[in-house]
């Protein structure tokens, strides 16, 4: 059998690995997990600064893993289901593959906020690259990192026009995004955005310095066009708060204070290690996902009979 026809087999008995820009990838990498057992947890798949959303409290997995202690205390606050600190993925990733700024960096890497499954990032695209034009001299060559959504909404085009470069990581549920997206990340003396995004984290602990640029945009939901507003905290908002105003403004070096902040938001500190990280994914999924298999095997042909006998007396 084919590692794909493997992989497609056991998500259909133990339900779809989290995927999401090769986060199974990465946690089997750092952790030494077996490649051969599906991997028994649901993750944040970004820097999360919100209240847990219905979709993971609802999630079927038996463990949640987050980025830091904060979303760790914010998910036990909400429910019962264990969750584990892993830390930033793609940190971890990095410091794996000793991926580090280039010496011969240069110009600005530029994250503008991308559209999700079900929701646009509104922003003024044309005034976003006047403003990226208008930056000094040290700040240029500009790159600007685009997603499938921004090409099929002719973001891509716009940037073009205004003379930039622009970067695509390629596949988002591959290892190969991460990977691309530090060699990109690498070139560059600078990186900027438009919104609270994981790139913040990424870029300023591999010691880019990282700004905001322009009014942050926000989200719209696509199918009725109202403004997402999303359920946050006190202390949440004033994180935002604190974040925007440690990086509202250009640096040429991170900044103890930027350090601090990100390295608390990213986990390192306070993550599992490989080795604890293995033992408890190889317990929860022995435990807790294989006898879970057969309790649903068993409960099958009570189900069959069940439909059958509804349908009867229909």
């Amino acid at each position: 059998m084919t590692d794909s026809k493997y992989r497609k087999l056991c998500n259909r008995i133990f339900g779809s690995e989290t995927d999401s820009f090769g986060f199974n990838d990465i946690v089997r990498l750092y952790s030494g997990y077996p490649h051969y057992l599906p991997l028994p947890f649901n993750i944040y798949h970004g820097w999360f600064v919100e209240v847990p959303r219905p979709a993971d409290l609802r999630h079927r997995s038996s463990l949640l893993l987050v980025f830091n202690q904060r979303q760790a205390q914010e998910w036990q606050a909400c429910s019962d289901k264990p969750v584990a600190v892993l830390g930033a993925p793609f940190i971890h990733y990095r410091h794996l593959m000793g991926i580090q700024q280039r010496p011969d960096a240069a110009g600005t890497i530029v994250y503008p906020g991308h559209n999700a499954t079900s929701n646009d990032f509104v922003f003024d695209t044309r005034r976003f690259c006047e403003q990226l034009a208008s930056l000094g001299e040290e700040f240029h060559p500009i790159t600007v990192s685009v997603l499938d959504g921004d090409i099929s909404s002719g973001k891509d085009q716009v940037y073009r026009e205004f003379g930039f470069r622009t970067f695509s990581p390629g596949p988002r549920r591959t290892i190969g995004f991460c990977r691309r997206f530090y060699e990109e990340l690498a070139k560059h003396r600078y990186s900027c955005g438009n919104h609270f995004g994981t790139n913040i984290l990424y870029a300023v602990e591999m010691g880019v310095p990282f700004f905001f640029l322009g009014q942050i945009g926000g989200g719209v939901t696509r199918a009725t066009g109202q403004r997402v507003v999303k359920d946050r905290t006190l202390e949440q908002l004033q994180l935002l708060e604190r974040v925007r105003e440690l990086f509202a403004e250009p640096v040429d070096e991170v900044t103890p204070e930027q350090r601090a902040l990100v390295v608390a938001e990213s986990g390192m500190h306070d993550c599992l290690g490989p080795d604890e990280l293995r033992r408890l994914l190889l317990t929860r999924f022995f435990t807790r996902e294989v006898p879970s298999v057969f309790v649903r095997a068993a409960a099958l042909p009570f189900r069959r009979l069940h439909r059958l006998s509804a349908q009867e007396r229909a």
